[in-house]
């Protein structure tokens, strides 16, 4: 539970939060855009976030708990 509390906290709040933002951004630049573009931009911007974060950021350290 500890290990899935820190991913959760360390991880995916944040990204959650990024992509928040991104899409409130969109929005409200763009008024009159498709649902589906947004929809597109918005899987696109967490895929490469997901990719970069994990990139940056090790969970973990390199521990290996028995």
């Amino acid at each position: 539970i500890d290990q899935v509390m820190g991913f959760s906290w360390k991880f995916l709040l944040p990204l959650a939060l990024i992509n928040l933002v991104f899409t409130a951004c969109f929005v409200v630049l763009w008024p009159g855009v498709s649902q589906w573009l947004l929809g597109i931009s918005n899987l696109l911007l967490t895929v490469v976030l997901v990719l970069a974060w994990s990139k940056l950021f090790k969970l973990g350290g390199g521990r290996v708990e028995i």
